[in-house]
């Protein structure tokens, strides 16, 4: 048999287990009279006998396969090899979505998923306590028990609130052509919109930030821009 030519061989894709094919580990055996039987028996991590190895199941870690012939005479020889079955299959991980918050207190990033072969052991992130205004990339890894690990990458964008002011109430004289809000302000935004909610005029441009109304002929009452 292959007494001291030890096997080592990875688990098959996506389980635990290494299922060995084939005749190549089989013990042959002769004898000057008669070879009666050849078994084997199977100890350590996985356990069990027969006369032929195709097919059979090896669980994770060191199995002892002995092989024993015996002859029509109960004479006995005995031949021994080990077979490792190693886990290099490195976890399956998902990260959240990428996400946007308008405030570093705000965040809430989720959490990754992952699947193994044999079993996830941890998930961890190397997001920061606090995030900072900006893009943050968070790097999310996934291992093993047997150290293989997979990762992936999260896009975090945080920005600070916007913040608006529409500028100071203000008096106009009926038949005014036009007044222009000149103490509005606006900070954090990317864009902005003036509307008018009360009054018959309109606004001449509604995105810039100091905004000019145009009073309707013979307009008079209480106007409202937002």
């Amino acid at each position: 048999c292959l007494s001291g030519n030890d096997q080592n061989v990875n688990t098959d894709q996506g389980v635990n287990t290494y299922t060995h094919q084939g005749s190549g580990w089989d013990a042959t055996a002769t004898d000057n009279d008669a070879v009666a039987s050849l078994t084997y028996v199977l100890s350590g991590a996985t356990t069990g006998s027969g006369s032929y190895l195709d097919g059979v199941v090896f669980n994770l870690g060191n199995t002892t396969v002995t092989w024993t012939a015996i002859d029509i005479n109960g004479n006995i020889s005995i031949c021994t090899f080990e077979v490792n079955v190693i886990d290099n299959e490195a976890p399956v991980i998902s990260c959240p979505p990428a996400l946007f918050f308008c405030s570093p207190s705000d965040v809430n990033i989720g959490n990754a998923t992952a699947t193994d072969n044999v079993g996830v052991e941890s998930i961890v992130n190397n997001a920061p306590a606090v995030f900072p205004i900006g893009t943050t990339i968070v790097t999310w890894t996934a291992a093993d028990a047997q150290g293989n690990y997979s990762t992936c990458e999260q896009v975090v964008e945080v920005s600070l609130p916007a913040t608006v002011y529409a500028g100071s109430d203000a008096e106009m004289c009926q038949g005014t052509e036009q007044y222009t809000v000149y103490d509005a302000s606006a900070s954090n935004y990317e864009s902005l919109h003036w509307s008018v909610i009360q009054g018959e005029g309109y606004i001449e441009n509604t995105t810039v930030l100091n905004a000019t109304y145009i009073p309707a002929p013979g307009e008079n009452g209480e106007v409202i821009l937002q």
